[in-house]
């Protein structure tokens, strides 16, 4: 189920409010005469956030047998403040697989921001660990609020979060590099959706 909470034996699915929010920013914002280019993009990314929200935060079992058997454990069992630490039972094959889960999570993110917000590449510097910050943080204000860990709360996932979020930003670099080196070459024209993707790759470009 996508975006599921559970509440006694029950799972409900929210992701439609999600969704429901997306076209009403979209309709209003067309309203606004927004750039059509600009609005494809934020759907593009807002899909993406939805199932990265779905993937960090749920399901959340708000009661029921999941909760109440969690919160018989110990708090101190779910979090790890220690960088680089798996617990003294972690496989090497177990932790490198969630490390590269958590990497590629976010690179969407480091590759599509700029396409909506265009930054200088120092911004990224701190954009990168306060995305992760956001990720543990509210999956540990959630657990204090449900009453017990229903995520494991690791740094290490805050880590290479960040990570990720470079390795993106890193990739649309080079793909601004390919893009704007090969549209010149060729002298092609652009108008549209290609001539909204050409100013993000000058942007991107450039060395800011």
């Amino acid at each position: 189920m996508f975006m599921a909470v559970g509440i006694g034996d029950s799972m409900y699915e929210i992701w439609p409010i999600i969704f429901i929010l997306l076209i009403s920013i979209l309709l209003l914002a067309y309203r606004r005469k927004v750039n059509l280019s600009y609005l494809f993009f934020l759907s593009i990314f807002w899909t993406y956030l939805a199932f990265a929200i779905d993937k960090v935060f749920f399901p959340i079992h708000i009661t029921g047998d999941f909760a109440d058997a969690h919160r018989e454990g110990a708090p101190d069992l779910y979090v790890n403040l220690i960088p680089f630490y798996f617990g003294p039972y972690a496989a090497l094959e177990g932790s490198f697989i969630s490390s590269m889960q958590n990497i590629l999570l976010t690179m969407p993110f480091g590759f599509g921001l700029h396409f909506l917000i265009q930054l200088k590449s120092k911004h990224y510097l701190w954009i990168a660990p306060a995305l992760g910050l956001v990720f543990e943080g509210l999956q540990y204000i959630l657990s204090l609020l449900l009453g017990y860990f229903y995520r494991f709360v690791d740094i290490n996932d805050l880590l290479f979060n960040a990570l990720g979020v470079l390795i993106g930003y890193g990739l649309l670099r080079i793909f601004a590099f390919v893009y704007m080196t090969t549209t010149e070459k060729f002298s092609i024209e652009h108008e549209g959706i290609s001539a909204y993707v050409y100013r993000v790759a000058a942007h991107a470009h450039a060395r800011s």
